[in-house]
């Protein structure tokens, strides 16, 4: 509260308990202020990190904000406190909050050094590719981050190599989620062939064990067909796979099931649309 009236705004209504035991998720929400008193703004998220620095709190697991327009604003208070040695946050979501691509870089640079955060969902933020670049210019340095959400993001086709060339560098990175962006087929070959031996230095990407590409216009034919098998044959870690939204025919279906069954044992989740 203190924090909140040193910058001008209402305390947020976080319920955190009686005090007699630490509470590790702090959840924010348009609910939390009254629209005709501004709502929640990127100052509410400079206070409450605030609180959390100054009080020395040491619990704080998750910090989830939903449907907030904090903004870019909002995303590089975050990246102050990222970068707080008393940090203990392993999990961060920034879901419709209205980032874009200086909010990406100030976050991304701020996990750079970050020993803590092991997930990072940033879904329904529109910042498009240059978001995606401006993460993937910082993120590969990271040595914990292992789940990356970036669903209905804005990204293009074009955002497939940025993505073989940033993020998908980055060794720790065991999922990675990207429904609802426009990839199509061309995006989607160029995630799959970072995952391989002959497009990631002669070794197959150490970490990633789910890629989720479902509604992203891309079809299970051609070029991205053999991309996906390669990744079957050259990367056994990678055993989870959501495509669904992809069309593929009955031919391409059976053979696909014959190889799980006899040869890609360790693919023990592939979503696609009835």
């Amino acid at each position: 509260a203190a924090s909140s009236q040193a910058h001008g705004v209402e305390p947020l209504g976080i319920a955190t308990g009686t005090g007699e035991a630490a509470f590790g998720c702090a959840v924010v929400g348009p609910h939390l202020v009254a629209a005709d008193k501004g709502g929640v703004t990127a100052l509410h998220v400079r206070a409450l990190l605030e609180g959390f620095s100054l009080s020395a709190y040491g619990y704080l697991q998750t910090l989830a904000l939903w449907n907030v327009p904090i903004g870019d604003d909002g995303a590089a208070y975050l990246a102050l406190y990222l970068r707080r040695r008393s940090c203990t946050l392993r999990s961060i979501e920034l879901n419709d909050c209205g980032v874009g691509e200086l909010g990406c870089k100030a976050i991304g640079g701020a996990l750079e050094d970050n020993a803590t955060v092991r997930c990072l969902q940033l879904d329904l933020n529109a910042f498009g590719d240059a978001g995606a670049r401006a993460l993937g210019a910082s993120l590969p340095s990271n040595k914990g981050l292992t789940s990356l959400s970036m669903q209905y993001c804005g990204l293009t086709e074009a955002a497939g190599a940025i993505l073989a060339g940033g993020v998908l560098r980055l060794p720790s990175l065991a999922s990675l989620e990207l429904r609802g962006n426009d990839l199509g087929s061309g995006g989607v070959v160029e995630v799959l062939r970072a995952l391989v031996p002959l497009h990631a230095g002669g070794q197959p990407h150490p970490a990633m064990a789910h890629l989720g590409v479902a509604d992203t216009g891309c079809a299970i034919e051609g070029e991205l067909h053999e991309a996906l098998t390669a990744c079957f044959d050259e990367n056994p870690l990678c055993g989870s796979f959501d495509m669904r939204g992809a069309p593929l025919g009955d031919t391409t279906a059976y053979e696909l099931i014959t190889l799980f069954k006899k040869v890609h044992t360790h693919v023990h989740a592939f979503e696609v649309s009835a």
